[in-house]
């Protein structure tokens, strides 16, 4: 969460710092503790995937100017990198519920508190999943213009899994006693979310 408050997405050395950080912890997360704690995670995650869109999005910015300037390597690594962190903590099915969790916790905050739409609470996480589509949009729109299909494929591959967050409950219904999860508590939180 501390991470999601760096914008400074020029300073190539801290952002990797920052990417480096996430890898130790993306695919170690756990919802031990009180359901307090659980839902901040969830909380919490879901600011790191806003970060990691803004600064994927600041990255294929900087690559298109790069291009445009002729010197494309300005921002192909910082890309990559990005993309690869988008895809790895993604890919977890445990990560894609936790933030759906974090989504459900959000509507739920906005139903209790009888806002709409453009309703604000004092506590509320920085990152709404509103954020995230809007930054997901973004970054389609700048790859759209760029020519390298493997960045372009893993992108879309992301937002891909991202889209698919708000129905993963429908969509596995049926097969999420199949699912392979690291932890149960994930798949406990979620169905408690569901049936208060």
């Amino acid at each position: 969460a501390i991470s999601s408050q760096f914008d400074d997405f020029s300073r190539d050395l801290c952002v990797q710092a920052l990417l480096d950080i996430m890898d130790m912890f993306c695919d170690r997360l756990s919802c031990h503790g009180k359901a307090e704690e659980c839902i901040g995670l969830c909380r919490a995650l879901l600011s790191a995937l806003h970060w990691l869109l803004r600064c994927t999005a600041a990255s294929a910015e900087r690559l298109r100017e790069g291009l445009e300037a002729g010197t494309p390597a300005a921002g192909e690594k910082q890309l990559a990198m990005c993309l690869q962190r988008l895809e790895k903590t993604l890919s977890s099915t445990k990560n894609r519920a936790l933030l759906h969790i974090a989504k459900l916790e959000e509507a739920s905050l906005h139903t209790s508190q009888g806002l709409g739409q453009g309703g604000t609470r004092a506590n509320q996480p920085t990152a709404s999943w509103t954020a995230i589509e809007h930054s997901l949009l973004k970054l389609g729109e700048i790859l759209a213009n760029l020519s390298n299909p493997q960045l372009r494929s893993q992108a879309e591959q992301c937002g891909t899994l991202i889209r698919s967050i708000p129905t993963m409950l429908s969509v596995h219904a049926e097969q999420m006693h199949k699912t392979g999860f690291p932890t149960v508590h994930a798949v406990i939180l979620l169905e408690g979310t569901m049936n208060l």
